[in-house]
């Protein structure tokens, strides 16, 4: 059983916690939301998933805790790489008409995120789904597209299908560098704070 400074000190840093997560959300709400693919709701839920703490957790939940939201924080403000938005832009030369474009993809990137969630709460079945979908979009690329754009959306879809599939060239060296890059671990100051 807890002592009342111990549990007054438990709330203390769970509250700080919070706060860290609200001052992250409220400056990508200011400086990135409106040129982001993510949600607001999806910032939101990811936020409060990484401070997340079980009932009776301890230190090292705590620390824990602390580095997934520095982690998420450093994804969101670094997005720029994987951004929707420059993924359509690299396939077109006319910014109204990627502008226009990226308006509609945010619509349907949201539509299928609301879906994911009322389907199931298990990223894990997620991401079978969005792997089914990048298969879906594939063919559709395979088939209708003489000049597939090579850019990191297109290979990533295109690497989804067997082998029986005919693929650009480039695919296969654009999938390694992609997972080259973004599997080097960015080393992140445990003691940094929030």
């Amino acid at each position: 059983m807890l002592d009342q400074k111990e549990r007054c000190k438990r709330y203390r840093l769970k509250k700080k916690l919070q706060d860290a997560a609200d001052k992250i959300f409220r400056t990508w709400e200011l400086g990135k939301s409106r040129t982001s693919s993510h949600t607001p709701r999806e910032i939101k839920t990811a936020l409060d998933n990484s401070i997340n703490l079980p009932y009776n957790w301890t230190e090292e939940d705590y620390k824990q805790a602390k580095l997934s939201l520095s982690t998420y924080r450093t994804n969101i403000f670094l997005e720029n790489d994987t951004d929707l938005q420059q993924d359509i832009s690299a396939t077109r030369t006319d910014k109204q008409e990627a502008k226009k474009v990226t308006d509609k993809m945010k619509k349907a990137y949201t539509a299928m995120l609301q879906t994911l969630e009322l389907a199931t709460d298990d990223p894990v079945d997620e991401a079978a789904a969005v792997l089914q979908v990048a298969r879906f979009v594939a063919r559709r690329l395979a088939k209708e597209k003489e000049q597939i754009p090579e850019n990191d959306a297109t290979a990533y879809c295109l690497a989804t299908l067997p082998r029986s599939y005919q693929k650009p060239d480039w695919v296969k060296p654009h999938i390694t560098n992609m997972i080259d890059f973004n599997c080097v671990k960015i080393e992140i100051i445990h003691g940094a704070p929030l």
